[in-house]
């Protein structure tokens, strides 16, 4: 062998290793590096009224929370507020990679493009690097509202969550429509109670009924995959059938099935 086959030998056996090695790196280390998916839920009072069912409903390690009481749509949209001084609770294994923002304030309005602004505030906080700058996703999701998008009244007055649900629907619509920046905003869901009564006061706070209710439906939503429940089924509906790489589980609650999807 000349001097000049023993050169490109040994860069060719060079370049091979380097290949297996890569590849051996590629197997082992990129599983690894895929975060598990880890959704934080930011809200108020109300919030933490239903948060107890919904958790037994999605899959508990990839949901954590920073929720408590007065945290309005205004505080989340201030980087510096005492909202994002909060304790997260139940945390995940991993960063937070995506934002379940509940909205709500202490005032009714009437008009979207206010709750617009303050949720597109609310929204650059939330990427602000002290706060959650790994999330790629925010989910914006009205606070609880009547039947049917209806008013409720308590003691004579209408109840407040009842006056600005559908208005900071619409508002919701608008940041998806309109926004620019670097991360993708997706309705949630649109809670509401089954029945009036399943508020016990007249800024919107929850019975302990109406809270299990409406947490265990809006787990299900998230834990299908953004599907929304399904109308009371018939009286015999027969077994609940899952789409490929769902599974079917029972709500702690109600008994009734639910398919449960990993995004």
């Amino acid at each position: 062998m000349t001097p000049r086959q023993a050169n490109i030998t040994g860069l060719l056996f060079s370049i091979v290793a380097a290949a297996i090695v890569g590849a051996v790196l590629l197997l082992v280390v990129k599983p690894s590096m895929a975060a598990e998916p880890c959704t934080e839920v930011l809200g108020f009072s109300q919030t933490g009224e239903w948060y107890g069912s919904f958790e037994l409903v999605v899959v508990n390690s990839e949901w954590q929370r920073r929720i408590k009481g007065g945290m309005d749509i205004n505080l989340w949209g201030n980087p510096d507020s005492e909202a994002w001084r909060v304790s997260v609770a139940s945390r995940c294994p991993g960063p937070a990679t995506r934002a379940l923002l509940t909205v709500s304030d202490s005032r009714i309005e009437s008009n979207p493009q206010v709750w617009a602004d303050l949720i597109d505030r609310a929204i650059t906080a939330i990427l602000d690097p002290r706060n959650l700058p790994d999330v790629a996703e925010v989910i914006v999701q009205a606070v609880v509202g009547g039947p049917r998008n209806g008013l409720c009244q308590f003691n004579g007055r209408d109840v407040r969550a009842s006056v600005n649900h559908s208005v900071i629907n619409q508002a919701i619509a608008l940041v998806v429509a309109n926004h620019s920046a670097d991360v993708k905003v997706t309705a949630g869901f649109s809670p509401e109670v089954e029945n009036c009564n399943q508020y016990r006061d007249q800024p919107g706070h929850l019975t302990p009924i109406g809270a299990a209710a409406v947490g265990e439906i809006i787990g299900a939503f998230y834990a299908a995959g953004f599907i929304p429940p399904a109308p009371d089924p018939d009286p015999d509906p027969g077994p609940l059938v899952c789409e490929p790489g769902c599974k079917v589980i029972t709500s702690r609650i109600s008994g009734r099935p639910f398919c449960r999807c990993r995004r």
